[in-house]
């Protein structure tokens, strides 16, 4: 069964995201926090489902919100639906099919993967500019995304 517990209203220049901290901390005064809080899209930010997990034991559940890449401001660019992610054995392939040269998964309350491709590989690479802005360095991938 779902049940509200409390409403806020702002005005509407306020983004919604900024109301969540005092809605719990209220919640939180009248002994009222859940242990999932259903939102919509204004509040599903990674630093949001990580500060409400970590200061109120609140699982934030609410739609993933879209990718956003260049490719939508600039020409052609590769986003992370190009890389081929082998979970099993902790590589990624990049669409010209070089092999990332590290992995690593951070001790995080938001788990994510992070790769690593290697300079010597990416810089000479000709379409080097559909990856990454950098001159100096090759590209790195971190996923939120889990098998």
């Amino acid at each position: 069964m779902n049940i509200i517990t409390d409403v806020t209203t702002t005005a509407a220049t306020i983004r919604d995201v900024s109301t969540l901290p005092a809605t719990h901390a209220h919640l939180e005064e009248r002994n009222l926090l859940p242990a999932e809080h259903l939102v919509d899209g204004g509040y599903t930010s990674v630093a949001m489902r990580d500060s409400t997990a970590r200061d109120y034991q609140i699982d934030l559940v609410g739609p993933v919100k879209e990718k956003t890449t260049r490719k939508s401001r600039k020409g052609n660019v590769f986003d992370r639906d190009a890389f081929t992610i082998d979970w099993d054995r902790q590589e990624v392939v990049c669409p010209q099919g070089t092999v990332t040269r590290q992995w690593s998964t951070p001790p995080s309350i938001t788990p994510y993967t992070r790769v690593f491709f290697n300079k010597v590989d990416c810089i000479p690479c000709p379409v080097r500019t559909d990856c990454t802005r950098s001159q100096q360095r090759p590209p790195t991938l971190s996923c939120g995304l889990w098998p």
